[in-house]
């Protein structure tokens, strides 16, 4: 009799583990992050006016392919696609601005040097569609 109480106690146990790993485990979902956007690929011979860009503060009202506070640069290009002042553009990057675009101001970048104004709009001017 004892050995037949052992015997079933065995099947029992046997049968309640069983029984607990063949349930499925349950499914944690783990929201998923957004990818940060890739950057553009900036040809060569624009790579310092992109530098330049990124260190300035050109991204705090303007995008490539969004309206911000300023322009996206793609509308700034398809602007004056057809017949670009690139010097008085430049100018417009040092001195500042506004009435262009709406009632938003452009910031004076006066440390800014001609050149590297020069190099930025035609950068700028990359992105006509």
């Amino acid at each position: 009799m004892k050995k037949i109480t052992i015997a079933f106690s065995f099947a029992a146990l046997f049968l309640a583990c069983n029984e607990s790993s063949s349930k499925p485990e349950p499914v944690v979902s783990v929201p998923e992050v957004p990818a940060a956007p890739p950057k553009p690929v900036v040809p060569p011979e624009h790579e310092s006016a992109a530098a330049n860009m990124e260190r300035s503060d050109c991204a705090a009202c303007h995008k490539a392919d969004a309206v911000m506070q300023g322009p996206s640069y793609t509308d700034i290009a398809n602007k004056y696609a057809v017949k670009p002042d690139v010097e008085k553009l430049a100018d417009r990057i040092i001195s500042g601005g506004a009435g262009i675009w709406g009632e938003a101001k452009m910031t004076p970048h006066p440390a800014l040097g001609k050149e590297d104004a020069v190099a930025m709009v035609k950068y700028i001017l990359s992105f006509k569609k």
